[in-house]
């Protein structure tokens, strides 16, 4: 089926289920999945496209978010490699992995864990900076966990970051416990400050944010030792490069307020193979459709074959 739409870099038309429909037909299948959803921009401005098709009110929807998509990005966001893309717009796993809990073994004893290991909350303690880390770490790969902390209980020095088994989770005072050795490299989330070894870096990213969301992504990716952040949907950028390679990391946090609220779950991974073609085209047509229509796949101008594939996984 897919070779029956594959051209060699002409217009032509072929019938859909919808009536006869006219595509930009390139030598991939990247490009005559990518081209049926611009189908719907204004004749002429895509090359080789019908002068005399006459749009849908389907086409002329998917032309507005694709604009959208390509002119109203966050000032923030920072272009996404294909293998990030592709875990930031698939489905988690499922509830209940292991790399989801905080380790009960490895966490200061002023944190209260919850019984399904998911959540923990800092107890009402003065003069002490105390950490946390995940049950399990990774060692290769790319991956991506969610860590939920209300802004309203961060209080100073409230740092998410990775981290070796060999980090210390509790020391007295007050300070960035994450990113306070050699062994960790973390963000304090109310100043920005990157910190590492004891020290503070820089600001990430530079334009300040003012109030970091409730919902904080942490994307690590172990193969190439770099360390990022998702906040509102825009990754941010690389915080930290060079992390050791081959050596178990794992998500910790640390915190000085009382009755702090820290909850972590892992959603996706991959390993370090390249992105397949199919997957990049259904992400491609599904960015451009836009969360609002992502259940809508059997109205675009498909064959039905091509139409099933992209439906959302449950």
């Amino acid at each position: 089926m897919f070779s029956s739409i594959i051209g060699h870099g002409r217009v032509k038309q072929i019938n859909c289920g919808r009536g006869r429909q006219t595509y930009w037909t390139g030598c991939t299948l990247h490009r005559t999945l990518i081209r049926a959803v611009d189908a719907s921009a204004p004749p002429g401005m895509i090359r080789g496209f019908n002068k005399n098709m006459v749009l849908t009110e389907e086409q002329q929807l998917l032309f507005r978010e694709r604009e959208r998509l390509c002119f109203d990005k966050p000032r923030l966001s920072i272009a996404t490699s294909s293998r990030l893309s592709l875990l930031l717009n698939s489905a988690p796993v499922a509830l209940g992995d292991p790399r989801s809990r905080w380790s009960s073994a490895h966490c200061s004893p002023h944190f209260l864990l919850s019984l399904c290991g998911e959540e923990l909350t800092r107890t009402p303690t003065q003069q002490s900076s105390d950490g946390a880390r995940g049950e399990k770490g990774v060692r290769k790969g790319l991956h991506v966990w969610e860590v939920l902390w209300s802004p309203a209980h961060r209080g100073s020095h409230a740092v998410i970051g990775v981290s070796t088994e060999y980090c210390p989770l509790q020391t007295s005072g007050y300070t960035a416990l994450v990113g306070g050795d050699s062994q960790s490299w973390g963000w304090e989330l109310t100043t920005n400050q990157l910190w590492h070894e004891g020290q503070t870096l820089w600001r990430y990213p530079v334009e300040r944010i003012e109030h970091v969301p409730k919902r904080i992504l942490l994307v690590l990716d172990a193969d190439a030792g770099t360390l990022g952040y998702v906040v509102e949907g825009c990754f941010l950028g690389v915080a930290f490069k060079d992390l050791p390679r081959g050596v178990e990391l794992f998500p910790a946090v640390s915190s000085v307020r009382g009755g702090s609220t820290i909850r972590l779950r892992y959603l996706n991974g991959t390993a370090r193979e390249p992105t397949p073609l199919m997957a990049l085209c259904g992400l491609c047509i599904h960015l451009s459709m836009g969360k609002e229509r992502v259940n809508q796949t059997d109205r675009l101008p498909l064959p039905p074959p091509l139409q099933c594939y992209l439906m959302p996984s449950v």
